[in-house]
C-alpha cells in the first residue's frame, strides 16, 4: 500500500513539475494564459503541494504539525517535497526498539544492613554443619548459600 501511495505521489509530482513549469514559463514570456491553465494551476497544485501533510494528517502521523510546516516552508524545494513525502509515509511506530550492543551489567542486590559478617559467617557455619550432619540435602545447601550470598554480597565464597 504504502509503496502505491508513494509511486503516485512520485507520477503526480513529475507531472505538476512539468505543468507548473510550463505556466511559469507562459506567464514569463508574457503571454496570457489560457483562463483554463490558470483554473488547473488553482485547483490542482496546492492539494499536491500538501499531499505529504494530507498523507501525515490522515493517518493521525504524531508529528503532523511539524511535517505541515517543514511541507509549507521547504516543499517548494522539491527536495523538501519528497523529503515530506518519506516522512508523511512511514508509519508511527514502525522503527525498531533499541538493542544495545553490549548487554547491560548486572549489580547484585545491596547488603540487607541487618546481616553484619558475623552473622553471615555464622549462617554459613550453621548450614555446612547441617549439611555434613545429613540434615539438608545438596540442593537445600545451594541454595541456601545463594541466599546467603545475595543479601550479602561481599562475603567470600567459601569451599564445600
Amino acid at each position: 500500500m504504502k509503496t502505491v501511495v508513494f509511486i503516485c505521489a512520485l507520477v503526480l509530482a513529475a507531472v505538476a513539475t512539468v505543468f507548473a513549469n510550463h505556466l511559469l514559463a507562459v506567464l514569463l514570456a508574457g503571454y496570457v494564459p489560457d483562463p483554463r491553465w490558470i483554473v488547473l494551476a488553482v485547483v490542482i497544485l496546492p492539494p499536491l503541494y500538501f499531499l505529504p501533510a494530507v498523507l501525515a494528517a490522515s493517518k493521525t502521523h504524531p508529528q503532523g504539525l511539524a511535517l505541515f510546516l517543514v511541507n509549507l516552508l521547504l516543499g517548494w524545494t522539491l527536495v523538501g517535497w519528497f523529503a515530506c513525502l518519506v516522512w508523511a509515509a512511514t508509519a508511527p511506530g514502525e522503527t525498531k526498539p533499541y538493542t544495545p550492543l553490549i548487554r547491560p551489567v548486572r549489580r547484585k542486590p545491596a547488603p540487607d544492613p541487618e546481616i553484619t559478617v558475623d552473622a553471615a559467617a555464622k549462617a554459613f557455619e550453621d548450614l555446612m554443619a547441617q549439611r555434613y550432619q545429613g540434615q539438608i540435602t545438596e540442593a537445600e545447601y545451594l541454595s541456601g548459600r545463594q541466599f546467603i550470598l545475595e543479601h550479602w554480597p561481599s562475603m567470600p565464597v567459601m569451599a564445600g
